[in-house]
């Protein structure tokens, strides 16, 4: 998020962005920096997950509303599932949409673009150690959900990767392929990317949504 707000304002990108997250705290961000960049900031003070039909459906139909921004960046705490939070923009045909046909859906102002994960490449192979060490039937919530934030993403972003060889991080990308064959992994260091690889890039395919979420269900 930091590399963003910094990249968007030293090259002057043209576009507008309001970026959630669940604890302004954690950005670390010079307030001039927000204030001199077009980028509003909201916040979620609880889990993402804890408030998916609440606060963040809310606040991006707030945002949305606002029509002052062409995209919203969402910054999920570690604990939260992506397909969740993807899972609130998908229509509902089996849904009775009359008994709200005034209220406004947040399917009808947004729509999910990217999924991005953000891996340390210093500290995965340990973690995946400790994915594989459960096994299958005795995976712990985490374990899952480490694999899931990697099955699910359109870009997986392999951060400090000044902290391995070349060697290492083959290897990292091979299992990665392995996970998501689907996924463009992208070598960063300090989260140093290139902001148009994350953002605008219509990755995001709802049949492949849905596909994974029943993979999920059956499992």
């Amino acid at each position: 998020m930091k590399h963003i707000l910094e990249t968007k304002q030293k090259e002057q990108i043209p576009f507008k962005c309001a970026i959630i997250v669940n604890d302004m705290a954690e950005l670390n961000v010079d307030k001039n920096l927000i204030d001199q960049s077009a980028i509003r900031v909201g916040s979620v003070n609880k889990c993402v997950c804890c408030t998916l039909s609440d606060d963040l459906s809310k606040q991006i139909i707030e945002l949305a509303q606002e029509d002052e921004y062409d995209y919203m960046i969402i910054e999920a705490s570690g604990i939260s599932e992506p397909s969740q939070i993807a899972r609130l923009f998908q229509h509902a045909d089996d849904h009775d949409h009359a008994s709200h046909a005034d209220q406004v859906l947040l399917q009808d102002v947004a729509s999910v673009d990217t999924c991005a994960t953000v891996i340390s490449a210093a500290e995965f192979f340990e973690n995946f150690e400790d994915v594989t060490r459960q096994g299958d039937t005795k995976q712990d919530p985490w374990s899952k959900l480490m694999v899931e934030q990697i099955e699910y993403a359109n870009v997986l972003i392999l951060n400090k990767t000044d902290l391995c060889n070349d060697e290492q991080l083959d290897k990292i990308e091979e299992h990665l392929n392995i996970l998501n064959p689907n996924a463009n992994i992208i070598r960063s260091y300090n989260s140093q990317i290139d902001v148009s690889k994350v953002v605008a890039t219509k990755l995001f395919n709802v049949k492949q949504f849905e596909m994974f979420s029943h993979t999920n269900v059956d499992s």
